[in-house]
């Protein structure tokens, strides 16, 4: 009679992750959670993303939504005569410089072009005061162009808009800014 007693471990059943960690199934999400995140980070890294487009992505990331504006130009002859003159409008100040307003929206534009934010000019943040936009200099600016265009005897837009809207970052714009986040408290660390 054999008096040994069978002896079993049961992590012995476990099925091992698959890769060279010497660990079993019970982590196979954390892998697969790293994996997620270096393919984010080699996303991030092909975006070729500048300083001032990340600190947008960072910005929209906390507030989770901005103002944005665009200045448009109709025609009150023309049914149809509808051009853009000035979008995307961000301001921090009434006196924002035009320079300045098309830098901020070159910004914006390439974020929206790589598919990070999302703008919507039709969507306007609830309980927000567009008066920063409507009093500012740029705008003053606009409408007293369009103005001095009426006098001319060609031009055909002579109403000056604002069409008030929001942005946000995309589901793949927040992805890709917390994979940034992600990054730099590694670096930190």
């Amino acid at each position: 009679m054999n008096t040994k007693k069978e002896h079993h471990h049961s992590h012995h059943t476990d099925n091992h992750c698959g890769c060279s960690c010497g660990c079993h199934d019970n982590h196979r999400q954390e892998h697969r959670d790293k994996d997620a995140m270096i393919e984010s980070i080699e996303n991030v890294t092909k975006l070729s993303l500048t300083n001032s487009q990340i600190s947008v992505l960072l910005e929209l990331h906390h507030c989770k939504y901005l103002p944005v504006t665009r200045f448009i130009m109709r025609s009150s002859v023309e049914e149809g005569a509808v051009f853009t003159a000035l979008a995307p409008v961000y301001l921090t100040a009434l006196s924002e410089t035009l320079e300045n307003v098309k830098a901020m929206g070159r910004i914006f534009s390439a974020l929206a072009e790589k598919g990070l934010i999302s703008l919507d000019y039709h969507l306007p943040l609830n309980n927000y005061d567009y008066k920063l936009y409507t009093d500012s200099d740029v705008y003053n600016y606009f409408k007293k162009t369009v103005n001095e265009g009426k006098s001319k005897e060609k031009f055909l837009c002579d109403i000056a808009e604002i069409e008030l809207g929001s942005m946000a970052l995309t589901e793949f714009g927040e992805q890709v800014t917390r994979s940034l986040i992600a990054e730099h408290h590694n670096e930190v660390e």
